[in-house]
């Protein structure tokens, strides 16, 4: 389970931490906005904001006691997102902004990065002295430093974890040494979506168990005249890394990566796993070209491929494809 957050920036530009304008802005709208410190404060102090909140909630209960309609006109913020304009949860935080900045006066700058802008653009442009205010993305995806700052004080004041997953603030703190600096607006699962239509087109009853099973699914599935299994060029280590931690867990799968542990058995054993795929024509002929979103559009929503290793959110973007009718398994 991984989660997407907002997280805090931080930048030195002069004695003060936060300008108390801003400040006085936390409560409202943009529920549970991650606090931000500006880069290219031309007053040289820092500025601070909150972070949004789940989904359809994103304008929760934060409180508007402390503004006026028109109130912060001259205060101006950046918001990066590693979302897309069109994308489900790009049009909530475009609404979310707006009512925002109808509350608040302020004008925020939005500006919908993608997936890859993020990682490659933000921090780039953090050490640049970039304003960029606020910025949400996949949790724990990089090493943030110090520009990023401590929510505590916020949440605390706030009484903002009284509505929250523990868990999930938990895996937050975790992620800097105890301290929450990103906040959870967003949970996702990993797994193989599959099209249950095509599982009992093909005779199939059960979903499988072991990887033995899962081979036989694959064989029913091919036999019936469609592709067992499809990936993209975003996603195709996923399944792999899923496979190798069925086998060793997530901290041994850790391990691999960060010590290159790469002969040990268990990585062999994952590989010929694919190899026989692949091998066994189980894959599509596509997936060594398949840019996404190429095999998740033209080949799983569209029902020629019954199985995708992905995230959860992948329902909500190939629904204008698949329709309403689509059996999601």
């Amino acid at each position: 389970m991984q989660a997407h957050t907002k997280v805090v920036v931080k930048k030195h530009l002069g004695g003060k931490v936060m300008n108390k304008k801003i400040k006085a802005i936390l409560g409202v709208g943009l529920a549970g906005m991650v606090l931000a410190a500006c880069g290219g404060n031309e007053s040289g102090n820092d500025k601070e904001v909150i972070e949004s909140g789940n989904g359809s909630e994103v304008t929760s209960s934060m409180g508007s006691e402390n503004t006026e309609a028109g109130k912060y006109s001259d205060v101006t913020l950046v918001y990066w997102s590693n979302w897309d304009s069109t994308e489900a949860q790009g049009m909530v935080i475009s609404d979310a902004v707006k009512e925002f900045e109808n509350e608040t006066g302020a004008t925020v700058n939005l500006e919908f990065k993608g997936r890859k802008g993020i990682k490659e653009g933000l921090i780039p442009a953090l050490d640049a002295n970039q304003q960029i205010d606020m910025f949400d993305g996949g949790g724990n995806k990089a090493n943030y430093g110090d520009r990023i700052i401590s929510l505590e004080d916020m949440v605390k004041e706030k009484d903002y974890e009284k509505d929250t997953n523990p868990i999930m603030m938990e895996l937050m703190r975790s992620y800097h040494d105890g301290e929450l600096k990103e906040v959870p607006y967003q949970e996702k699962a990993n797994g193989y979506l599959y099209n249950k239509q095509l599982f009992k087109d093909a005779g199939i009853d059960e979903v499988p168990e072991t990887t033995d099973e899962f081979i036989e699914v694959a064989k029913k599935l091919k036999d019936s005249g469609v592709i067992p299994t499809t990936t993209d060029d975003a996603y195709a280590m996923q399944a792999f890394g899923m496979h190798l931690g069925r086998l060793i867990g997530n901290d041994g799968v850790k391990d691999v990566v960060d010590n290159g542990n790469w002969d040990i058995p268990e990585v062999k054993e994952t590989a010929e796993f694919f190899e026989k795929l692949a091998t066994d024509g189980y894959f599509s002929d596509k997936v060594g070209s398949n840019v996404w979103p190429t095999g998740q559009n033209t080949e799983f929503a569209t029902g020629q491929a019954a199985m995708y290793a992905t995230g959860s959110f992948v329902p909500n973007e190939v629904k204008p494809i698949t329709g309403e009718d689509f059996e999601w398994g």
